[in-house]
């Protein structure tokens, strides 16, 4: 594989994370080849930054291949911004998870996708979902619930990277999804009706901290059981959702920068107008 010109124009350390990137959100081990065309590296350069990195722990060897090290779990544990947050909002969502006993999970918007900051397991574990772990804004209960508390341009950067059909049930038309949108920011509650994953249900609600710049979502999921009743459990998440808000707005504007990078650093903000239903018809 010849270099490419954005390898060649680019630093070392811009090469080492794109290296870490291309593991993706499930952190599986991958070869040298699949990990070189995904960062867009040359095979030679790719095993070199490889093996630095593994040296350092960063990385680690999975026979052939290579999957994340421990030492990013390290790093990623100590940053005091994701420690503060987790202190503020725990106490809500076990709490959450009291009352339910089904999975909880704490999330934000980065760029057009959904990334999972926190997760409690509920009696059934939902296991496609992961701290770290990222999944369309569109699909998810928890996507549609940031997208409702992002600005509209959102909204249409996600509609223009394409509304790819996951279930039968997945939104891939473009009024509805607007429509929807606009049903989630007046009742304050979203849901997803096995649209990612078949048989699989979850209902989420917006959080905002005070100063309205850096939105997150919390929600429960669960199978699509009897037990499971989304409109039942809606007014659960929205009240521990606004429980969140008033705790971030009593404790000041708690540090969340890094938070805000990471959603900024994803954005995506097409020169578009912005969407409302009536201009979607």
């Amino acid at each position: 594989m010849r270099c490419s010109k954005r390898e060649s124009g680019s630093s070392v350390l811009d090469r080492a994370f794109r290296l870490l990137e291309a593991f993706g959100s499930d952190g599986a081990s991958l070869s040298l080849a699949a990990l070189a065309e995904r960062s867009n590296l040359a095979k030679p350069t790719a095993y070199r930054l490889l093996s630095q990195l593994c040296a350092i722990g960063v990385v680690s060897r999975d026979g052939r291949n290579y999957r994340p090290g421990i030492r990013l779990f390290e790093l990623g544990a100590g940053v005091p911004e994701a420690v503060r947050l987790r202190d503020l909002t725990q106490r809500f969502e076990r709490n959450l998870f009291e009352i339910t006993h089904e999975t909880v999970h704490l999330a934000m918007r980065a760029g057009t996708e959904v990334l999972y900051l926190d997760k409690l397991c509920g009696n059934t574990n939902i296991a496609a979902t992961r701290i770290g772990g990222r999944r369309p804004l569109y699909c998810t209960a928890l996507g549609k619930a940031l997208l409702a508390a992002s600005p509209p341009e959102v909204l249409r950067a996600t509609i223009e990277a394409g509304l790819r059909r996951y279930t039968r049930y997945t939104i891939t038309d473009e009024r509805r999804l607007v429509a929807e949108i606009d049903e989630v920011r007046r009742s304050g509650v979203a849901f997803d009706r096995g649209e990612f994953h078949l048989g699989i249900h979850c209902v989420a609600a917006p959080v905002v901290d005070p100063s309205r710049a850096t939105a997150l979502a919390i929600s429960v999921t669960g199978p699509s059981a009897p037990r499971f009743d989304l409109d039942r459990l809606a007014d659960h998440v929205r009240r521990t959702a606004q429980g969140i808000s008033a705790r971030l707005a009593s404790t000041g504007t708690p540090s969340l920068s890094l938070l805000r990078q990471v959603r900024e650093a994803r954005d995506v903000r097409p020169p578009a107008p912005a969407l409302s239903t009536a201009s979607a018809r």
